[in-house]
């Protein structure tokens, strides 16, 4: 599922491999070069499970596309028990507040 936003950083945000088998590529077009926070979060008990941060000009802050990988786990390296999650993309000094949905 691809979006559009009407303020442009953000061409699309979609996420491959749903449900989760291995791990997921979360895939986003960025507008310009920009701080992004991506915060991964269980649906049942609305924890955040996993947050990454990616500066400005680096892989997955760069403009243009950007792909990141997520290999299921949580930060002490354990995976993520079966369940539902939500993943939310947080850009620097923007509203831009998107979120979409997986399952494994």
């Amino acid at each position: 599922m691809d979006i559009t936003l009407s303020d442009k950083q953000v061409d699309y945000f979609h996420i491959f491999s749903n449900p989760m088998m291995k791990s997921i590529i979360i895939s986003y077009t960025l507008a310009l070069s920009i701080d992004v926070k991506i915060e991964i979060r269980s649906e049942k008990t609305y924890q955040i499970v996993k947050e990454l941060y990616l500066i400005a000009g680096n892989p997955g802050g760069r403009k243009g596309e950007n792909k990141v990988l997520w290999d299921g786990t949580i930060g002490n390296g354990l995976k993520v028990p079966y369940g539902k999650y939500s993943i939310q993309l947080y850009l620097e000094n923007s509203p831009v507040d998107e979120r979409r949905h997986i399952s494994f």
